[in-house]
Order: structure tokens, then sequence, then C-alpha cells
């Protein structure tokens, strides 16, 4: 079990490296010139060069991307052109307020999903079946953006049970109740699509768990049903559920972005959304990286559970 955990954080160094080159070059490559945005049509082409020259665009690409590089290493993202802040100082607040979306979402996700496949499993091509399996296509369908306008239609502004913005109310106190107030819409919109993920991987793994001799032969012991389904196969069908459930916590930490920019939800998504209209590249790269970093770690976080469950990889 400790070889594979150092196998698996040793895999992690390429990879982070592999991701923050491709982060440099999407925008570098992007058309336009940074300098020339930030100081408007009038500008002179001697300013355009200065400010070039200030931000170190006037470089080859591969000095900029090392002394980038050498920067984050030492936690060092830069500085926001257009807010003219340190980049950490805005990414690592504004990631906190994402995370309280996203583990919302995910553990919408993972308490209504994982039941509903099971069931749909045991009870395979009935009623429950057909309805769980239609809802998850129809969630995975759904595009996000499209089902938080509906759910802000319907439940903000026609019936007035929930505020269509924000995390707080500017009137109220700020405490937990109103935090849970202004996070059902925004959760629920973005526990759509890994919600249906998660119901249809969970279905097709206990399929294939409740039909293995194992459960046959737990079955003949004479154990109930119920004991046989959620002590045993379930235990069985977990690894590739967990699996699952880490690349969709990951994709919660960059999903969440229409579902910030419509309910605006001051999280690191909207940010970003902000940071490229406004062509800030120092803050648009420190917030990609960041993501990507905790999308990495999630991941590797869903395999060690994993290989503890699987005796398999355990025993390497």
């Amino acid at each position: 079990m400790a070889n594979y955990v150092v196998k698996r954080l040793l895999a992690v160094v390429p990879i982070l490296f592999g991701v923050s080159i491709v982060i440099f070059l999407f925008l570098q490559l992007v058309p336009g010139d940074v300098a020339a945005t930030l100081l408007g049509p009038r500008a002179t082409a001697e300013s355009i060069a200065a400010i070039r020259a200030e931000l170190g665009l006037d470089k080859p690409l591969h000095e900029q991307y090392v002394q980038w590089l050498f920067a984050i290493l030492q936690g060092d993202m830069g500085r926001s052109i257009i807010l003219q802040v340190p980049v950490v100082d805005i990414v690592v607040p504004k990631f906190f307020n994402t995370l309280i979306l996203a583990a919302a979402s995910l553990l919408i996700a993972i308490v209504v999903g994982v039941p509903v496949g099971v069931l749909s499993a045991v009870h395979q091509y009935s009623w429950l079946d057909r309805i769980g399996t239609v809802g998850a296509v129809l969630g995975a369908a759904t595009p996000t953006f499209w089902l938080a306008l509906v759910l802000m239609y319907v439940f903000a502004l026609n019936l007035g049970w929930f505020p269509t913005s924000g995390m707080y109310d500017l009137r109220g106190d700020g405490g937990l109740l109103d935090l849970l107030h202004h996070l059902v819409l925004p959760s629920i919109a973005t526990a759509a699509i890994p919600l249906a993920v998660i119901t249809r991987l969970a279905r097709s793994s206990t399929l294939e768990v409740i039909r293995s001799d194992y459960i046959t032969a737990v079955r003949a012991k004479g154990m109930s049903e119920r004991v046989v389904v959620w002590r045993h196969a379930l235990r069985n069908a977990l690894p590739p559920i967990i699996s699952i459930t880490g690349l969709q916590a990951g994709f919660l930490l960059g999903g969440t972005l229409f579902t910030e920019v419509i309910f605006t939800w001051p999280g690191i998504g909207l940010q970003l959304y902000e940071a490229i209209l406004g062509r800030d590249v120092p803050l648009v790269q420190g917030a990609m990286l960041f993501i990507a970093f905790f999308f990495v770690l999630l991941n590797l976080v869903a395999d060690i559970i994993v290989a503890y469950l699987n005796p398999k990889l355990r025993a390497r």
C-alpha cells in the first residue's frame, strides 16, 4: 500500500508540470496584445512597448515560462493587472467560496445518486429503474446554465423562495442559515451532471456485483436482502463509484463557472470569467493552475481510497 501511494505521489509531479505548460501556452497563444488591451485604443507604440517590458512580455516564451514557473514554485502567482493585488490574495478566498458550492453539489450528487443507482440495479427494469435511468439521462444532457436559469425563474423570481444572487444577504447576519439559503439553487443546478454520472455508474457497478458468485454465496447463507445489498454488494461496488466521484469532484471545481456567473456566486469561477474578459493574464493563469492542482489532488485521494478498498492494490 505504501509503495502504491509513493508511486501515485511521484506521478503527480509530471502531470502538474504538463498542466503548467498547457495553461501558460494556452493564454500566450490567445489572439491580441495584453498591453494594448490595458492601455486602450489610443495608446501609443511607445507606451505599449513600455508596458510589455514592465510585464516581461517582450521576452521569449521559454524565458517567460521559466520565470513564471520558478515564481509559482516559490508561492508567487504574480500580481493581478486589473486589481493590482497579489493573485494569491484573490484566488485563495475565492476558491474557498467555490469549495463550499462544489462540496454542497457533490454531497447532493452522492446522497441521491448512490442510493438511486443501487436501488435501480436491485429492481432492474422496474418503474423505479426506469425513472432513475430517464432522470440520469436528462440530468446528463441538461446544460448547467439552462437549469440554473430555470431554477432561478421558478423558485426565485416567481415563488420568491430563494435569493437570486450572492452568497449572503446584505441585510442579513451572514450566518450559516443565510449561507444555506443562498446555496440551495446554485448547488442543485451544479449537481445535476455529477448526479447523473454517479447514478448511472452506481447502477452498472451494483448490477455487476450482485450477479457475481460471491453475492450468490452470501445469499445462500440466509442473510436478508437488505444486508446482502447494502453491506456486501455495495462495498464491492464502491471502488469504481469512488473513482468517478473523485473525477466529478475535480470537475465541479471548474464546472461551477456557469452557476457562479448566473447566481453571482463570489467564487473562483466568477473571478476567472471576469479576469478573462479583462485579459488579466496573471490572474487567469493563477486561477487555472489552482483549479488544476486541486483537481489532481482530489483524484489522487480517490485513487488512494480505492487502493485501500482493493486488496490487490493494497498488497503492492
